[in-house]
């Protein structure tokens, strides 16, 4: 894990204007429907930090808007290819279209102190890394860092009491 937690420090990318500061609020959107159950947001929305890393916008590095304007520029590229591979499959099962539902912003340093309690230590739950991109250089990604399955369900849980105070339901 300390491998894991030095890469924090590092910039990926030439596009990069640094490592992710603890002060810096990140902005992560919410584009599937599947992720609300009676309009309230679920864990769920979050299962991208454990599998692929769970890409958010550095506030620091761009507005709100422009933030929300990249989410639904994916979204409509997403729905585009999801009905090419529907119409190229000639399948009649219609997938449900992503949509940018809803938005939340939380601060680095409260995402990097969600700690794992064990018999002998406290471990990192997430670690926070720049990954900009030429089309965005605000881009970051939250990771998973522990192997427990457990212990995933219970840190999703407080990444998802992080994010409900800085949620903004679109309509």
């Amino acid at each position: 894990m300390a491998q894991q937690l030095a890469l924090e420090k590092l910039s990926v990318s030439e596009h990069s204007p640094g490592p992710i500061g603890d002060s810096e609020g990140l902005f992560r959107a919410l584009d599937q429907p599947i992720h609300f159950q009676n309009g309230e947001l679920t864990p769920t929305a979050f299962g991208d930090a454990e599998a692929r890393g769970l890409s958010i916008n550095r506030t620091s590095h761009i507005s709100i808007d422009g933030a929300l304007s990249l989410a639904i520029e994916r979204v409509k590229r997403v729905n585009q290819r999801k009905a090419e591979n529907l119409s190229q499959s000639n399948s009649q099962h219609a997938a449900q279209k992503r949509r940018t539902v809803a938005y939340t912003v939380f601060k680095t340093l409260d995402l990097r102190m969600v700690l794992r309690e064990g018999p002998d230590v406290a471990r990192r739950a997430f670690g926070v890394y720049d990954t900009a991109k030429q089309e965005d250089i605000s881009h970051g990604d939250v990771f998973f860092l522990l192997t427990e399955r457990q212990a995933w369900r219970s840190m999703r849980s407080k990444l998802y009491e992080l994010a409900k105070p800085g949620l903004v339901v679109l309509d």
